[in-house]
């Protein structure tokens, strides 16, 4: 609970250090736009990170209800009780968030439009991590790869991003 706390209150004073920063809908300084887009960035990066834990929690699930003889929400409710529940909801909040915080950068610098276009991809990655993670579904073995590449795919896109701000 205290670490959705902190990371809630992160993306707030994150949501308005933006807000504050821009004065309004005036196009950002190519400096102050790649503060704000890196930012963001480790944001989305840590939620991601975020949903892919409970992802392995999942799994772990999935396979005691395997393991068990019993259907996956059952042993989710077995294994993790209202704690699911949480988790998912707290999810969801950081999800609106993130969301605020993408709108709230409003358009990039031109000379920033190809790193603005790699963040869109960072973002993109986010969300297909949270739907798969928020509603399970399929094989566990599946499920697992999928995971596994969305891994995959997140890190190299945060890459991409990095090298682009270092340019």
């Amino acid at each position: 609970m205290k670490k959705r706390v902190f990371w809630l209150v992160t993306l707030a004073c994150i949501c308005g250090l933006i807000s504050s920063c821009t004065g309004g809908n005036e196009q950002p300084s190519r400096r102050l736009y790649e503060i704000k887009a890196t930012g963001a960035a480790e944001v989305i990066v840590t939620q991601s990170y975020s949903c892919l834990s409970h992802a392995r929690s999942l799994v772990v699930t999935w396979e005691y209800a395997r393991v068990s003889g019993i259907d996956f929400e059952t042993a989710l409710a077995e294994m993790q009780g209202t704690e699911a529940r949480e988790i998912k909801r707290g999810m969801e909040s950081n999800k609106a968030k993130i969301e605020e915080l993408m709108e709230s950068l409003g358009d990039p610098p031109a000379e920033l439009e190809t790193a603005h276009q790699k963040l869109e991809e960072l973002y993109q990655i986010y969300l297909d991590i949270h739907a798969t993670v928020t509603e399970p579904s399929g094989e566990m073995e599946d499920f697992n790869q999928t995971i596994n590449d969305f891994q995959e795919e997140l890190l190299a896109a945060k890459a991409e991003l990095d090298a682009m701000w270092n340019e």
